[in-house]
């Protein structure tokens, strides 16, 4: 039998595995930070960094890639929990963003989610790869 938490989780929104830079800051302070999206869901992302804000923290962030910003908007620290490598994880939900973000994310939510890598898994391929091709070649 399940347990509250575990079905919780169980029932959590799609999520895509992202290993992202993201430009950060606190509103209330102005103080700058970077972490790791390390994923992200329609209604938040959990972040990796050295130092995160306090749990009700609001932030603005920016996922930026040479130069150029592919997404913005804000967020609350909802919660701030151990993780691994020396680094701490900020979980926080969306409390802004523009059309083209959230479609954005959904997109890459879509592409990435464990349940389209599982679906990708079972279905078979409608025809072979240029790689499979090329293995069946040689």
């Amino acid at each position: 039998m399940a347990t509250d938490s575990s079905q919780a989780f169980k029932d959590r929104a799609a999520r895509s595995i992202l290993n992202h830079p993201v430009k950060c800051t606190a509103k209330d302070t102005g103080e700058e930070f970077e972490a790791i999206c390390a994923n992200v869901s329609a209604s938040g992302m959990f972040l990796l960094c050295s130092a995160p804000p306090a749990a009700g923290t609001d932030l603005a962030f920016r996922f930026v890639e040479q130069g150029i910003v592919l997404i913005q908007g804000e967020a609350r620290v909802a919660r701030v929990v151990a993780s691994t490598n020396s680094l701490l994880g900020a979980g926080v939900f969306f409390t802004a963003l523009d059309g083209p973000a959230r479609r954005l994310i959904e997109r890459v939510i879509d592409l990435n989610s464990d349940s389209a890598r599982e679906s990708a898994q079972m279905a078979p391929p409608d025809r072979p790869s240029r790689a499979q091709l090329s293995l069946d070649l040689e």
